[in-house]
């Protein structure tokens, strides 16, 4: 847990005020508004990897890219690859300690960490995955999520924002529960479920997290471009508000640069909801429903 723990606190950033400066441009026609200074890098492995579910959503051919200043961005990695050699000096220091409450050894841990992120000069990073799935692979293997893009599609805008302030908070305490031992550290406390304008689904959410006396705030967005699933994650150390962060904001030269190939994804999507209406009306039996959906998603 502690290695978890680690790996997730130094993600935390100290990017209370970006400006906004240049475009860069990442692989895969990514194209994100950062600061002039931004660099990026692939990463050889996931720090999302081996959670239930991941593998399902996003496959296990998802590309993974750290954003930020080349200090924060090598220094993060260098975490991710080796987090022991951050980990045991601070386990060593904390072995000293022996009759620390619980409550003591955490904030020892945060103010080493703390430590840490100013001797590397460590400024700020974010981080983008494009699945390695299409949408439409993920329609046609998972049930859950074609019956989830079929409902979206439905509904318009202000139908889905009123759907979502009925269940939020229910959708939220379900989350928080789900985050298991790291509960005590990390709380989300806001969620937006829309549409982008090629009515394909979006969904941000904002959390907190603390370790004293580091405590940060922070947000993850998931959107689709070119018919991929995108995750983003971006935290702000010592933040207050998020105003000033915002991955909608990172994402607009992607976005603006062109239509995102969506057309084809609603169209399939409306296809597949047509058929159930008309198996559901006994127009079509099961067998006639079952190929002409296997003919449709092939």
């Amino acid at each position: 847990m502690m290695k978890k723990l680690l790996g997730i606190v130094v993600l935390g950033l100290l990017w209370c005020n970006p400006i906004y400066a240049k475009i860069l441009n990442l692989p895969n026609n990514i194209k994100l508004d950062v600061p002039n200074n931004f660099v990026y890098s692939e990463l050889s492995q996931n720090i999302f990897e081996g959670i239930d579910g991941w593998d399902e959503y996003f496959g296990s051919d998802s590309i993974m890219y750290y954003i930020g200043t080349k200090g924060s961005v090598e220094f993060s990695i260098d975490i991710l690859e080796d987090p022991e050699k951050y980990l045991q000096p601070i386990m060593k220091k904390l072995e000293k300690k022996k009759n620390f409450s619980e409550k003591q050894m955490i904030k020892f841990i945060g103010t080493e960490v703390k430590k840490i992120a100013k001797r590397k000069k460590y400024e700020s990073v974010a981080f983008v995955i494009q699945g390695g799935k299409s949408i439409s692979e993920l329609i046609n293997e998972n049930d859950d999520f074609k019956e989830f893009m079929i409902e979206v599609n439905e509904m318009t805008t202000q139908e889905l924002k009123n759907e979502m302030e009925s269940e939020k908070i229910d959708f939220i305490n379900e989350l928080n529960d789900g985050l298991g031992d790291l509960k005590e550290f990390y709380k989300f406390n806001k969620i937006k479920l829309s549409k982008d304008n090629n009515n394909n689904p979006y969904l941000i959410l904002n959390y907190k997290a603390s370790m004293p006396p580091l405590k940060t705030i922070g947000q993850w967005f998931l959107f689709i471009y070119e018919n991929k699933p995108f995750f983003m994650g971006i935290d702000c150390m010592e933040c207050t508000k998020l105003k000033n962060i915002s991955l909608i904001k990172m994402t607009e030269p992607m976005f603006n640069s062109k239509k995102n190939v969506s057309s084809e994804n609603n169209d399939l999507i409306k296809n597949l909801n047509a058929l159930n209406e008309l198996y559901k009306s006994g127009a079509l039996t099961k067998e006639e429903f079952e190929n002409a959906k296997k003919k449709l998603l092939n």
